[in-house]
């Protein structure tokens, strides 16, 4: 068994939060601000060049929710996150079956923009721990409950470096 651990929504947007601070604290964003509940969408991120990212928080992208999103019009980008945190999950069939089958079948239908997805997955498609702690590498994480926070991080810190430089 790959984990006894499946988080609540209330969990997954703490999971998210930690990791919007921390990308504040290292200067990779200037401000996020939770959006609220009258809003479709999750985040609002102020990006160092001034331009806004929303993002849409999903749960594990093979559920039917991935298909109900509306990019927001004050979005300069438009970023769908997946926390995919079910230990049954296959993480293959999960982004494979959540981007051709439901995502692009709704960009594709409603013509509707979406600038980046970052996919998260509690056990990174494996049995055992994280592939950098396997290697031995040291790499420096965050523990936050039974989640791990340098691989969502490492993602969003990538994609984000860009923009940084404007």
């Amino acid at each position: 068994m790959r984990g006894q651990f499946s988080a609540t929504m209330r969990e997954k947007r703490e999971f998210v939060r930690h990791v919007l601070n921390y990308m504040q604290d290292q200067n990779f964003i200037l401000d996020w601000q939770s959006a609220g509940e009258a809003n479709r969408h999750d985040y609002t991120v102020t990006m160092p060049s001034g331009r806004t990212s929303v993002i849409e928080l999903k749960g594990c992208l093979d559920g039917n929710n991935t298909n109900i999103f509306e990019r927001p019009p004050q979005a300069n980008e438009f970023v769908i996150w997946s926390v995919c945190t079910n230990p049954g999950a296959d993480p293959r069939h999960n982004a494979w079956s959540g981007i051709h089958t439901r995502l692009s079948a709704e960009i594709i239908a409603r013509q509707q923009r979406v600038d980046g997805l970052i996919i998260w997955d509690m056990v990174c498609g494996t049995i055992g721990p994280m592939p950098e702690d396997r290697a031995g590498a040291g790499t420096a994480h965050h523990d936050y409950r039974p989640l791990r926070i340098a691989a969502a991080v490492s993602l969003c810190v990538s994609r984000y470096r860009a923009d940084r430089a404007e």
